[in-house]
C-alpha cells in the first residue's frame, strides 16, 4: 500500500527522509513517509514505511458517532461519552465561548477575504459571545493576514481534542471551513459547522478529501449561506454502544 500511495501523484518531504535517517532509529520508531501531493500542495499522507498491513496484526476503526450500525472491526466513537462525563463533573461552566478553527493552506486573497466573511457572518448571527480565532498549529500566514474582528487569537498550539478538553464547558459553538478540528469538535459533543461548500476556489482533489472526511455528520452541520443562521441540530450519545467499544479494545488487548 506504501508503494502505490507514492505513486499516484505523491512525493516523499525532505523532512521525512531526515526523520527516518536520523531521528526515529535513534528512538526506535517505525519509520513513516510524509508525502506531500504534487497537484494539490494542500493534501499530504502520512503512512508507515513498512505498509500499515505489515506493522499491524490487528485493527479497529472508529466509527462515526451517528451511524447506526456498528461491524465487528469497528468501535463507536467515545471522545462524546468522555466529554459527558466532564460536564457532570464540572457542571457549572457557562458555554458562551465561539472558537473558529485556522487553515494550514498557503491563503490568497480570495481566501483571506472569506475567511473574513465566515467571521463576520458569526458575529452578526451569534451575538454576546466570547469570540476566539484558534489558528492551525501549522499556520502558513492565514492568521496574520485576517481581520479578527471581535476575535481574539487562541495562541496555543495545541490540538483541537485537547483545546476542546480544556475548554469543554465554556465551548458553545465551533466553526471552521475546512478543518477536521470541526469533525473531532462534533464528536466531542459541540455543535459545529463547516463552511467549505461556499468557496468555490478549491481544487477538485481537495474538495473531495475534505467530503470524504465529512460524510456521516447531519446536513445542517455544513453552512451553505452568509445570510441566515445555520440550523440547530442535536448531537446523540449511545452509552452502550461506547461500552461494547471498549469492550472490543479490551478483547484485543488480552489476545
Amino acid at each position: 500500500d506504501t508503494l502505490e500511495l507514492l505513486s499516484v501523484n505523491y512525493k516523499e518531504k525532505f523532512i521525512s527522509k531526515i526523520w527516518n535517517v536520523l531521528i526515529f532509529p535513534f528512538l526506535k520508531m517505525e519509520p513513516i513517509l510524509y508525502s506531500k501531493n504534487t497537484v494539490d500542495s494542500s493534501l499530504y499522507s502520512l503512512i508507515y514505511k513498512r505498509g500499515n498491513k505489515n506493522i499491524f496484526i490487528k485493527s479497529l476503526s472508529i466509527k462515526n458517532i451517528f451511524s447506526a450500525n456498528i461491524a465487528s472491526d469497528e468501535i463507536y466513537d467515545f471522545s462524546l461519552f468522555v466529554k459527558k462525563k466532564l460536564e457532570i463533573i464540572y457542571p457549572n461552566h457557562i458555554k458562551k465561548t465561539i472558537v473558529f478553527f485556522g487553515e494550514s493552506l498557503n491563503p490568497s486573497d480570495e481566501y483571506i477575504d472569506f475567511v473574513n466573511h465566515c467571521l463576520r457572518y458569526i458575529e452578526k448571527f451569534f451575538p454576546n459571545h466570547v469570540y476566539l480565532y484558534k489558528q492551525h498549529p501549522n499556520d502558513q500566514g492565514e492568521c496574520k493576514l485576517i481581520d479578527l474582528g471581535l476575535f481574539t487569537i487562541y495562541n496555543n498550539k495545541t490540538t483541537a481534542e485537547f483545546f476542546a478538553l480544556e475548554k469543554f464547558g465554556e465551548l458553545a459553538y465551533c466553526f471552521g471551513v475546512a478543518s477536521t478540528s470541526v469533525r473531532s469538535s462534533i464528536d466531542m459533543g459541540v455543535q459545529s459547522y463547516y463552511l467549505f461548500e461556499m468557496y468555490k476556489n478549491f481544487s477538485k482533489e481537495f474538495y473531495k478529501a475534505i467530503v470524504g472526511l465529512t460524510t456521516g455528520i447531519p446536513k445542517e452541520a455544513f453552512v451553505g449561506s452568509f445570510e441566515s443562521p445555520p440550523a440547530s441540530y442535536k448531537i446523540p450519545i449511545n452509552a452502550n454502544m461506547v461500552i461494547e467499544g471498549l469492550e472490543k479494545i479490551r478483547r484485543l488487548i488480552q489476545d
